[in-house]
């Protein structure tokens, strides 16, 4: 437990290094499902952003599946940066999208890979002719596994689509502003983008209300739509480019991104804004957390 304790408080980099130590450590890093959620839970205080390098290279002479090269720069939350990530893929990367436990996903038009930051490793799922209309990864923690559900048009029929979902039950949640009981003046900004994100195990709105505030609310009933306001941000001091999307909470902090190449820091408790700048522009900034999750593939 003492050795699990130390182990778990460092980085994926090292702990790969510490592999061919002995069995019992090479079980631990590898298989230890324990060890591993302890790992990740520790390394969730610490959050990594991903920053894609606006440059690639075209190599059309490499063999199939490298002709496309994409460098991305990790770093920690105070814009210090790590060794760069190389991927290699056969088609242009179109998007990059967090996942979960340490995951992320990379789409062509017809292929969806994973990556994983940490170990640096990239997983390519079964090419698709029909082309990729859209896809989102989460975690069946019954299985435990991942799962990624990949949606796909037929090419015959662009305008429409059915879809057949068994056993599964959904429930409309309201937007707080367009509650009976919400008071009046929550109503009156008009809203200019909204953005759901997952922090600290919660679901959170994030609305910009006519470039000048930025409204935080925590979804704290789902069943009765009930949200809490959990902060107003004023923001009409700070250029809009600054002011992106909420990427994560460190402390007291909330980070945003920007269009620009700053990362952008409030304070809740303070009411102040600092900023530290990045190599390169922010906008395709994506977080991810230090896991030692394995890439294996399966279909279902």
């Amino acid at each position: 437990m003492i050795v699990a304790d130390i182990l778990s408080r460092l980085p994926v980099k090292t702990l790969l290094r510490f592999n061919s130590v002995c069995k019992l450590w090479h079980y631990m890093i590898h298989s230890s499902l324990g060890f591993q959620a302890l790992h990740y839970n520790r390394s969730q205080r610490k959050p990594r952003f991903l920053l894609q390098w606006p440059d690639f290279d075209f190599r059309p002479l490499e063999p199939i599946g490298c002709r496309y090269v994409y460098n991305f720069i990790p770093t920690d939350t105070e814009g210090n940066m790590f060794s760069p990530i190389q991927v290699k893929v056969q088609e242009p990367v179109k998007l990059v999208l967090p996942g979960c436990f340490g995951l992320l996903c990379l789409a062509t038009e017809t292929r969806i890979y994973v990556l994983s930051p940490s170990t640096r490793r990239l997983l390519a799922l079964p090419y698709d002719r029909s082309g990729i209309a859209g896809f989102g990864i989460g975690y069946l923690s019954s299985a435990k596994r991942h799962k990624i559900v990949r949606l796909n048009i037929p090419r015959q029929s662009r305008t429409s689509l059915n879809c057949k979902l068994d056993d599964e039950k959904f429930h409309t949640i309201t937007h707080p502003a367009d509650r009976t009981d919400t008071p009046r003046q929550w109503r009156s900004p008009t809203r200019h983008s909204t953005q759901l994100v997952e922090l600290r195990g919660h679901l959170y709105m994030v609305e910009t209300l006519q470039l000048s505030h930025v409204e935080i609310w925590r979804l704290t009933n789902p069943e009765n739509s009930i949200w809490s306001k959990a902060c107003t941000i004023d923001i009409r001091k700070i250029s809009p480019n600054f002011v992106g999307e909420l990427q994560c909470v460190q402390g007291t902090e909330i980070i945003f991104n920007s269009g620009s190449r700053l990362l952008l820091y409030y304070d809740e408790q303070k009411k102040t804004f600092r900023w530290k700048t990045l190599p390169c522009s922010a906008q395709n900034l994506t977080i991810y957390c230090e896991s030692l999750t394995s890439l294996t593939t399966s279909q279902g």
